[in-house]
């Protein structure tokens, strides 16, 4: 029983590691368009003290400017922006989608909460961790633009101190 013990827990130990950026996995042509899947609400993980018992999440679906979704490609090509800590995966999340040739190309995962933020080309996961600085910003910029920067900034960087 103690060897089973002995090679399960680096098996365990490296499960809850984080996916180191993949720099060369990283869609760098031209895109066409970006889709953006903005969730919010809330899972039985998610919910506080005194919410409701059951699952509340809505989707409002939009494009993103084509300049902004260049410029938001341009962000993830720098190597400052992330953060390779553990995410948490039963977080509320919402998804940019990049598009070449009506193709999707590029999927981004992003949570405002917790700035877990993972990215898939295809079906093959390139990053798991945090987002850090602009690039955190300029997600959340994009999922709530009709806020000032100050309600940006008392929303939810407040509370985040490298940013």
């Amino acid at each position: 029983m103690p060897r089973l013990f002995l090679f399960l827990l680096p098996c365990l130990a490296l499960a809850q590691c984080p996916k180191a950026m993949d720099f060369s996995k990283l869609y760098q042509g031209k895109i066409d368009s970006v889709a953006v899947i903005h969730r919010t609400g809330w899972t039985k993980e998610t919910s506080w003290p005194g919410a409701p018992e059951e699952e509340r999440i809505t989707e409002k679906r939009k494009r993103l400017s084509l300049s902004k979704g260049k410029r938001l490609l341009k962000i993830l090509q720098d190597k400052t922006v992330y953060k390779e800590e553990y995410p948490w995966v039963i977080e509320v999340v919402s998804s940019f989608l990049f598009y070449a040739n009506g193709n999707e190309v590029l999927t981004l995962h992003f949570s405002t909460a917790t700035k877990q933020l993972t990215i898939y080309k295809g079906d093959e996961l390139i990053f798991a961790g945090m987002s850090k600085g602009k690039l955190t910003k300029k997600l959340i910029s994009y999922l709530y633009p009709n806020l000032s920067a100050k309600e940006l900034y008392m929303n939810f960087f407040i509370l985040w101190e490298e940013i």
